[in-house]
């Protein structure tokens, strides 16, 4: 509860009590009043009345002149019997009734004939009836008295317990306020010791809440003095973390939840090409002139991410040449669910990408250069396995090994040239809505032929209908035919290759199955590394470097390649993939 409501609830008491003081005088007053007006108003009114009776009875037993009696006995009469009546209609004592009655019938039966003893027998009913009244305003006023006492008693008792109440109440609610605030500027009297030690400073020794007042205002102090010393700190922390972005060769932006622009360094100015442009109050859309940058950044414009994302790279013309950039966007966690801005980085990828560029060349001239004498002596050993044929035993063993082996290195050096297009950071791949049977059927066409010539049986299970999927057609049925291929070569005569497709709902698993001589366990877990020769006891031509490119080609499908492999009983490859377009990556 705030002090302010306590302090309101604190002065409600002796409010009350101060009502209750004053109901109990106001009762007191009218009460009084009541007792004053019953002596002032009824009494009294029934004394006069019965006293100008008497002046009347009076008038009527005195001696009169002749001339005089009659007027003055009627309007005398008159006079009387008006007092009976306002008498009559001002009955206020128990008595009055029956003295009324008494002067009514004596006076009806003898007002037109009075004599003297009538007017005696009058006047001392009259007598009566102003005696009865009087002793009533004496019993009035005596009552009043003691009701005066009585409430006089009371008044002075209430306000004792009143001024109590209060004074109790007083030392309580001052206790009870003052504790805390003591109880503050102690703790805060204890906290800046050190402090007002250090500058000088004495303890207050005034009262709860001028001490309060100075603790505060030297805490006020100190954290304005902390406020000033980590603003010079962070301005500090400003300046250094300024001139960090300044040397980096990586571009830094960073923009607000709004876009608009808090921080740019040299780098990121050049790449924006708003160098020499005021950014401030500018969001990176109006910023964005360069087109290049347009397609990089629409998405993250139009959707704003909630993790960490890399954008599509850029390429920037600048005096030293072309620059490659990979921009990275992290969000800045808010307090809520949005973020309250993003940092975006412009990773100079330049070198990595100049080297990718020099390794996917030095590849491809390397393969085309050992393509040309790799012809050359593959005819040769052709020519000499036809001509010398069935002559000897050794010498034909011997060509066969070296076919193999010229086999087996065309087949590296065509696997170097795919290595040289495909292996480069981010699997690109066009991707088209084909009937993926069909696709499949003309690409093993070849090695179905390849198949019978050996003597394997090639079981087709791709099934007669139609299945559309959406998959690069090119790169996909390369990793097809590689693994069936694969299967062929180390499948003997009389052995069999099956590919099967089985689809449900959006996703599409592709069975490739031999009865070759299979894979040992410890080189099933290394089978897709790139450039790892298996055991020696293997066949020969298997490089992986195949295995391993299609293994990220069916990863850039968001798919799946596995192997299941027992030497003597043959390979199983499955390949598991999203048919949507929705699941490209």
């Amino acid at each position: 509860m705030s002090l302010r409501r306590k302090l309101l609830l604190a002065l409600a008491v002796p409010g009350v009590l101060l009502l209750s003081v004053g109901l109990v005088a106001l009762f007191s007053l009218s009460h009084l009043a009541q007792t004053a007006d019953m002596i002032l108003a009824d009494n009294y009114r029934s004394i006069r009345e019965a006293r100008r009776m008497q002046e009347a009875l009076l008038g009527l037993g005195g001696a009169l002149p002749e001339q005089e009696r009659a007027t003055q006995s009627e309007e005398l009469a008159d006079v009387f019997e008006n007092a009976l009546r306002a008498c009559e209609n001002n009955i206020t004592e128990p008595e009055e009734p029956e003295l009324l009655q008494v002067l009514r019938s004596e006076w009806n039966a003898s007002h037109s004939n009075l004599s003297s003893a009538r007017i005696a027998v009058l006047s001392d009913k009259v007598s009566r009836l102003i005696t009865v009244n009087e002793e009533a305003m004496y019993g009035h006023r005596q009552h009043t008295r003691n009701v005066a006492r009585l409430l006089t008693a009371v008044l002075v008792m209430v306000v004792g317990l009143t001024v109590v109440a209060l004074i109790g109440f007083s030392l309580l609610a001052a206790r009870r306020i003052s504790k805390p605030i003591s109880e503050v500027a102690n703790n805060l009297n204890r906290i800046l010791a050190s402090s007002r030690a250090r500058d000088g400073i004495g303890a207050s020794d005034e009262g709860e809440i001028e001490r309060l007042q100075a603790e505060v205002r030297n805490l006020l102090g100190r954290v304005s003095h902390h406020e000033a010393e980590q603003e010079s700190k962070l301005s500090a922390l400003r300046q250094r973390l300024s001139a960090v972005m300044e040397e980096m060769r990586d571009g830094i932006v960073l923009v607000d939840s709004d876009l608009l622009f808090q921080a740019c360094n040299r780098i990121g100015n050049r790449i924006l090409g708003c160098e020499g442009m005021e950014t401030r109050d500018r969001t990176l859309r109006e910023v964005l002139e360069r087109k290049e940058l347009r397609p990089a950044f629409e998405g993250f414009l139009q959707n704003r991410p909630t993790g960490a994302q890399d954008l599509a790279e850029v390429k920037i013309a600048t005096d030293d040449g072309e620059r490659v950039y990979r921009p990275h966007v992290t969000p800045i966690s808010g307090e809520g669910s949005e973020p309250d801005g993003y940092l975006i980085v412009f990773w100079d990828a330049t070198e990595h990408f100049e080297l990718e560029e020099s390794r996917r060349r030095f590849i491809a001239m390397l393969s085309h250069q050992l393509k040309t004498p790799l012809t050359s002596l593959t005819m040769s050993v052709n020519l000499m396995a036809e001509r010398f044929s069935g002559e000897n035993e050794e010498a034909d063993e011997l060509l066969t090994v070296a076919r193999d082996d010229c086999r087996s290195f065309g087949e590296l050096i065509n696997e170097l040239i795919q290595a040289a297009k495909d292996t480069s950071s981010g699997m690109r791949l066009r991707f088209h809505r084909v009937d993926l049977p069909r696709l499949l059927r003309l690409s093993l066409k070849p090695l179905v032929n390849q198949a019978n010539e050996k003597g394997v049986e090639f079981v087709d299970r791709l099934g007669e209908t139609r299945f559309f999927a959406t998959v690069d057609p090119v790169k996909f049925p390369w990793v097809v035919t590689n693994i069936v291929g694969n299967a062929l070569r180390y499948t003997p005569e009389g052995g069999t290759v099956t590919v099967e497709l089985e689809a449900s709902g959006d996703q599409a698993r592709l069975v490739i199955a031999d009865t070759g001589c299979g894979i040992a366990e410890d080189d099933v877990k290394k089978l897709f590394l790139p450039y790892v020769s298996l055991g020696s006891d293997e066949p020969t031509g298997r490089h992986g470097l195949g295995l391993t490119i299609a293994k990220e080609i069916v990863e850039a499908h968001n798919g799946e390649l596995n192997v299941e492999s027992r030497p003597g009983e043959g390979t199983r490859f499955t390949i598991t993939f999203i048919t949507e377009e929705t699941s490209k990556a």
